[in-house]
């Protein structure tokens, strides 16, 4: 039996609608293909019905994954298993991703999107089926479960619509198929009439939209000349863009007790600032040597602390020697036996990474902060002693670790001050650990750091050994996928003895990182 769906009711009411619908499709595929980039471009489209989200939840009849056994001393909301809301939290990445790189292509594209109405399960393979192998059966109670599960989407699905405004319109079709299962086609499709009615709703948005002034994409066009293969330049306004590029080839010797001559730091800051320059950031500022001092980095950084909004997105790219002190405000906690902070050794001075933490609590909510950091000492928090390898081989690229005697010399030196600084964040009970943050983050922070804790990063001639693959992943920003994929791609291409990390902090972190690498 052919279902005449919404997309069919569209064009009886004569909206012309260019399909990529298939039947079973799952977001994870849409995003890998991302046909509806080239088809928005070849038809001139001005909006993008994006539906989905189901079939990554319940196609292969996963439902019965993510439920408890029955257990009617719960409510039905507490016989959700967590990897439901795991899964729920990829989905709407995906989902935001998709909006994002709609937003980004020019012109002014908006997507319309839906969650889903309150199906009735049935004893069918989606629903009723998969919870009669988690013993629940009682049909009110299967009904009060998957009501959940549909609300919590909506819920979701709403409050991402609400971040962005301008560009993306969610539909509540709740109630429009109705409760009764002569309604429903099976136990998530619904019959004719049904999909009528949520065409109802769809014909309304994509009036209001055309009202709204929603332009069809033109062909992309770089601002370096036209490259084939390569991602769409941001061209909406609304979110911002902000960046931060430091890059030390050397330092202070009146500090540290040596100028810590390193070759392509400097390259590696460039060559970031240029990355950001052609996704579209509004405001960049590149400190290199003695430009970078504490002072002048932590001033750029609260800066954008206080300008940046919901949705907006800090972009910190670090090039340089790593280095530790001691921990003098019990942040690291017991299971840190070396009881070490790691630090970002700038011109002047190093820059505890408790004092990063604190900047970045500085951040509103929803705003994201992205971090590229090519040194030693930049993975998570496995801290171990790391000294300057004995091992190198004579022509071999230095290692960007500020070696133990000249980093005890800076502490010994400049004790006080160093003491000062451990001191100034909380101790005890009230204390802000650095790589399990206590105290709450409004943003959403990214780290992408050039090697494990117990590893340490190459130098290079022409940029570091982290960077240089980074940016050959990159690829002039041909590169198809998430930050996850980034990372991974990245790693694949390292030597042994040095694997970049990824760490994820603050809330919806599982979003950020879904999203497409440094895209406003």
């Amino acid at each position: 039996m052919l279902l005449k769906d919404v997309i069919d009711h569209l064009l009886d009411r004569g909206r012309l609608v260019s399909s990529l619908d298939e039947a079973g499709d799952t977001l994870d595929n849409m995003v890998k293909q991302r046909e509806y980039i080239g088809e928005l471009q070849r038809t001139g489209a001005s909006i993008l019905l994006l539906s989905a989200g189901g079939n990554d939840v319940l196609g292969g009849s996963n439902l019965a994954h993510h439920l408890r056994d029955e257990d009617e001393t719960l409510p039905p909301s507490d016989l959700l298993l967590p990897s439901f809301f795991a899964v729920l939290d990829h989905t709407l990445g995906l989902y935001e991703r998709i909006v994002r790189e709609v937003e980004a292509l020019p012109g002014n594209v908006i997507t319309i999107c839906h969650g889903y109405d309150r199906p009735l399960p049935n004893e069918g393979r989606w629903l009723g089926q998969p919870m009669g192998k988690r013993k629940i059966t009682d049909p009110a109670r299967q009904r009060q479960v998957v009501s959940h599960m549909i609300d919590v989407f909506n819920g979701r699905l709403q409050q991402l619509a609400q971040r962005f405004p301008e560009s993306m319109v969610y539909l509540d079709v709740r109630g429009r198929v109705g409760s009764a299962l002569a309604e429903w086609h099976d136990e998530l499709h619904p019959k004719d009439p049904g999909y009528g009615r949520v065409a109802d709703l769809f014909d309304e948005a994509i009036e209001q939209a055309l009202g709204k002034g929603a332009q069809p994409a033109a062909p992309v066009v770089r601002s370096r000349g036209a490259v084939d293969g390569a991602a769409p330049l941001p061209a909406r306004v609304g979110r911002r863009g902000v960046s931060l590029h430091v890059g030390l080839n050397r330092i202070d010797p009146n500090h540290y007790g040596t100028d810590g001559a390193l070759a392509a730091c400097v390259f590696d800051a460039e060559d970031m600032e240029l990355i950001a320059s052609d996704r579209g950031f509004e405001r960049r500022t590149l400190l290199v040597d003695e430009q970078a001092t504490r002072q002048a980095v932590k001033d750029a950084i609260a800066q954008a602390a206080e300008e940046l909004r919901p949705g907006d997105l800090f972009f910190l790219s670090y090039a340089g020697h790593g280095s530790q002190v001691p921990d003098l405000n019990g942040d690291e906690g017991p299971d840190d036996e070396q009881r070490q902070d790691e630090t970002l050794c700038l011109y002047d001075g190093m820059l505890l990474d408790d004092e990063l933490f604190e900047l970045w609590a500085g951040f509103r909510s929803d705003v994201r902060v992205l971090m590229i950091s090519d040194s030693c000492h930049s993975g998570t928090q496995l801290r171990g002693p790391q000294d300057e390898p004995t091992d190198r081989l004579p022509g071999e690229p230095a290692r960007r670790l500020l070696p133990k005697e000249w980093a005890a010399h800076a502490y010994r030196r400049h004790r006080a001050f160093y003491e000062a600084l451990g001191r100034q964040v909380r101790g005890g009970e009230e204390r802000l650990p650095t790589m399990e943050i206590a105290r709450p983050m409004r943003c959403s922070a990214l780290l992408i750091s050039g090697c494990q804790d117990h590893q340490t990063s190459r130098d290079g001639t022409v940029n570091g050994r982290f960077t240089q693959e980074l940016l050959q992943v990159w690829n002039n920003a041909r590169f198809r996928g998430n930050y996850r994929e980034l990372h991974q791609r990245v790693v694949a291409g390292m030597p042994n003895d040095q694997k970049p990390n990824l760490m994820l902090i603050g809330p919806a972190t599982s979003t950020f990182v879904a999203q497409v690498p440094f895209a406003i």
